[in-house]
Formats: structure tokens, C-alpha cells, sequence
């Protein structure tokens, strides 16, 4: 399930960033901290142009898919700071209000780049290793992210990749 550096993801990402450089600076950032310290980032926001504010849709009354999947995090085994990370967007607001209620925290950033928002998150918090799960993957595994805090903690990889596992199971 984890394999040593960096690999690049096999599927096209349709965002404008130069992710070498982010990726660079994530590590720089994580190599210089002593203590490590993990968590789960939850990458989320209302725009979607597929399917907007498909986070906020009820899948029973009372409970948004988002509310949902923040539940599924919070049975990991490993205790681990979970962060919503969203946009600056007043649309998002909303999700703000969820964070919240839900009692995890938030960072608020660039719209259109999640790698900036990872790791402004991780600046501000001070998160050493970080699980991300989309705020669309409804069968994030909660198993999945206890192995992967349980690998880097043994083998101190810089990227974990599971190929083979079925999508929005397991992110990076």
C-alpha cells in the first residue's frame, strides 16, 4: 500500500497548479518539524460543476452527505484532527457551519487549488502527514486510513498509494 517518494497520480487532474512545486514545499514543511502530527483533510466545496452543492444533498432527513462522511472519519481507530478544507467562497459558508456543528476544524482557501489549501491547512495547524478524502467519497474507509497513519508512522514514506483499491475507498 505505500511506496517510498513521490508517485504521480494516473489519472489527469484538470487543475492549473504546478504540483511539483507544492509537493516540494509540503515536504520541506514536514521535514522540518521533529514531533509528527497527522490528520484527515476533507476537501470539500459547494461549485462543483457537475453536480453543484452535491455535498450538502440529504441522504436521509437530517444528515448531508458531507455530515455523513465526517461521521465515517471519525471511526477511525487512530484519534487524528480532522479539517474541512474549503473555500474562501460565501457559497461555502455553509460548510463552514457544518465543521462546526460537527465539532472538527476548518481552513478556508483558493478555489481552484487544493494542493495551496493542503498546505496552508497543514501550515496552520501544524499537521505533519495528512489523509485527504474527498467530500464526495461517501466510502471513504475508515480501516484504509488507520493502515496508512500506521505505515508512514513505521516507514516515514513521503506519498501512500493504493492502487487496486476501488475509488473514493481510499484517496492519498
Amino acid at each position: 500500500l505505500y511506496v517510498k517518494g513521490f508517485v504521480k497520480c494516473n489519472e489527469p487532474h484538470k487543475t492549473n497548479y504546478n504540483s511539483v512545486y507544492y509537493y516540494k514545499r509540503i515536504v520541506r514543511h514536514f521535514e522540518s518539524n521533529d514531533q509528527m502530527k497527522g490528520a484527515i483533510f476533507v476537501t470539500v466545496r459547494t461549485n462543483s460543476t457537475r453536480l453543484p452543492q452535491k455535498s450538502l444533498i440529504e441522504l436521509i432527513p437530517g444528515l448531508t452527505t458531507i455530515e455523513y462522511l465526517i461521521g465515517r472519519l471519525k471511526n477511525t481507530c487512530i484519534p487524528r484532527k480532522i479539517v474541512l478544507c474549503t473555500t474562501d467562497n460565501s457559497d461555502d459558508d455553509i460548510l463552514v457551519e457544518i465543521a462546526d456543528r460537527c465539532h472538527i476544524d476548518y481552513f478556508r482557501g483558493d478555489d481552484t487549488d487544493k494542493l495551496d489549501r493542503w498546505l496552508r491547512a497543514a501550515e496552520k495547524f501544524q499537521i505533519d502527514f495528512f489523509v485527504t478524502a474527498d467530500g464526495d467519497d461517501l466510502f471513504c474507509e475508515p480501516d484504509l486510513i488507520d493502515l496508512a497513519f500506521k505505515q508512514f508512522q513505521r516507514n516515514k514514506v513521503d506519498f501512500i498509494h493504493a492502487p487496486g483499491i476501488i475509488c473514493g475507498a481510499f484517496t492519498y
